[in-house]
């Protein structure tokens, strides 16, 4: 049935297009009313391609009109006769025209549920695959489908997360945030992206959640749909990596009596320590913005010899080697500047200055 509705269409759409140029029409401004290539509505005129129903549908009221009507008129082609003579109000082509419907209509929905099923079979590959947990949460909050790495993620099997709700494993203040999340996200409808904590094995397991909520045709909620993934490694390296930067700038804070100032291999400045800000009085929006150059401008009306020092500083911008330089502030200081290059596998990475205020050794 569905070969031969095929072939009704392509006698129908040939004939019809061929009516359709003699009266100025073109290929291209069929596919422009269509809103698709040119080379594809040729090649399903032609037979080459099959069209989907969705595009038959189209080119037949571009063409035509109603697609029953088009496919009746392709069988009456194929007997001979012309489809401006066709009668609609006979009873055979009423019969012809309710086939028509019928097929197409069967053919709509064996064409939706393939569709269905792609969609399920890419949906369940996707759960098989990813790293997080999918779920789904019905109106009361409680899980009715998982998917995904169920005891990878969460370290419980899915007997044990079904007709449970997300509270049922969570501290007493843990619940209180999600659940005023979940609220929010129902009123505005609006995407939960959080992260919570809960206790697993004796453990502190860090999750990201990601749920957005669904409602039924009268805008009544349904649900949450969405997905979790156990972070606690990344959280616990975002942990130490704080921790570490910590001691570092408590180090070189407690340094006194020489300013320290760190640079990566572009003059972008990463750190400094509170001496360094102190020794020349920095501004804390100049030292915001990271950037020598800004720093330089800085110190220039507070140098007895400018010329001198920004010869220095294109001496140590031209050597990967140590380079130490003294220039003079005009309140009577004098400062001494050591700077060494950072090298990583023999490559420049960074630079670290010393700065001190040398005066009285002069």
């Amino acid at each position: 049935m569905s070969e031969s509705l095929n072939e009704l269409f392509q006698t129908a759409a040939k004939y019809f297009f061929h009516k359709y140029k003699t009266n100025g029409g073109t290929l291209g401004k069929l596919s422009h009313k269509i809103g698709t290539s040119h080379t594809y509505i040729s090649a399903v005129i032609n037979g080459s391609r099959t069209a989907s129903l969705e595009l038959q549908d189209q080119i037949a009221h571009a063409l035509y009109g109603p697609y029953d009507k088009f496919i009746a008129a392709g069988r009456q082609i194929r007997q001979g006769l012309q489809p401006e003579t066709i009668n609609y109000k006979d009873p055979d082509s009423d019969i012809e025209t309710l086939i028509a419907r019928l097929t197409h209509y069967v053919m709509r929905q064996r064409e939706t549920e393939r569709e269905l099923q792609i969609s399920k079979q890419k949906y369940r590959d996707i759960s098989l695959t990813t790293g997080d947990l999918i779920f789904e949460l019905n109106e009361k909050l409680a899980f009715t489908y998982l998917a995904g790495r169920i005891y990878e993620s969460s370290g419980r099997t899915r007997e044990e997360l079904l007709h449970k709700t997300p509270f049922d494993f969570l501290d007493p203040q843990e619940t209180i945030k999600l659940q005023a999340l979940l609220d929010e996200a129902i009123k505005s409808s609006r995407i939960v992206n959080c992260d919570i904590t809960v206790h697993q094995n004796g453990a502190l397991q860090y999750l990201n959640i990601i749920a957005k909520p669904f409602f039924n045709q009268n805008g009544e909620f349904q649900g949450f749909r969405g997905t979790y993934r156990d972070i606690t490694r990344e959280k616990n390296l975002q942990h130490m990596l704080e921790e570490r930067n910590w001691l570092f700038e408590s180090a070189i804070n407690s340094i006194e009596h020489v300013a320290l100032i760190i640079t990566d291999k572009n003059g972008t400045v990463l750190q400094w320590n509170r001496s360094y800000q102190q020794l020349m009085a920095y501004p804390d929006e100049v030292l915001a913005t990271r950037n020598l150059t800004k720093y330089y401008e800085y110190l220039e009306d507070k140098l007895t010899d400018p010329e001198l020092f920004h010869k220095s500083i294109e001496d140590l911008r031209n050597s990967c080697d140590k380079t130490v330089c003294l220039f003079q502030l005009k309140d009577g200081r004098t400062i001494k500047k050591k700077v060494c290059p950072l090298h990583k596998e023999g490559i420049l990475s960074g630079r670290i200055a010393h700065l001190m205020d040398v005066s009285h050794d002069m």
